[in-house]
């Protein structure tokens, strides 16, 4: 009886034990599988820091070669756009400089975001001083929705997506 006694004991440890081992085994498993994973997300989170970065991950399975060839494409991708952006603004910033009348560029809150040279004449103020003035303050019959109204009354530029108005005003000089 004794005898019994311990060859159930001893059971009930070996199976405890094989329990432990294929658990810690899983997890190593898991824990190893996942790795690909995790750095493809280490190199999601910091792809706005460094656009057009790719990264080369051998993965074991079709889902993270695709996931790698997805996120390397939308690096590239954030890459071209950003590099267009810059582009973009370059040209505009010729535009503006050349332009001999005052341009006002005015972001969503109403402030303004650029202004020409020509501006200087005509408010009294360097450009870069312009920059994040509310446009009430230049053009007082703009204050509110007026700018956005006429703005959006004016034409519309379809590949930009932006609204471009022309009007004459008596400006207010400070």
């Amino acid at each position: 009886r004794a005898h019994f006694e311990r060859l159930r004991e001893d059971a009930v440890v070996a199976i405890a034990l094989t329990g432990a081992l294929l658990i810690g085994a899983a997890f190593v498993l898991v824990h190893h599988s996942l790795r690909p994973l995790r750095r493809l997300v280490r190199f999601a989170r910091r792809m706005g820091d460094r656009p057009g970065e790719t990264i080369d991950e051998p993965g074991d399975s079709l889902e993270i070669v695709q996931l790698t060839q997805a996120l390397n494409d939308a690096s590239r991708a954030l890459r071209a756009q950003l590099d267009a952006a810059r582009a973009s603004e370059i040209r505009l910033g010729t535009i503006v400089d050349a332009a001999p009348d005052a341009i006002l560029g005015f972001g969503p809150d109403g402030r303004i975001a650029i202004a020409s040279p020509a501006a200087a004449s005509t408010f009294g103020y360097e450009p870069q001083d312009l920059v994040g003035l509310p446009v009430e303050l230049l053009v007082p019959e703009l204050a509110g929705d007026v700018a956005e109204t006429r703005t959006l009354a004016g034409t519309f530029m379809r590949s930009s997506g932006t609204h471009v108005t022309r009007w004459e005003s008596q400006a207010q000089r400070l």
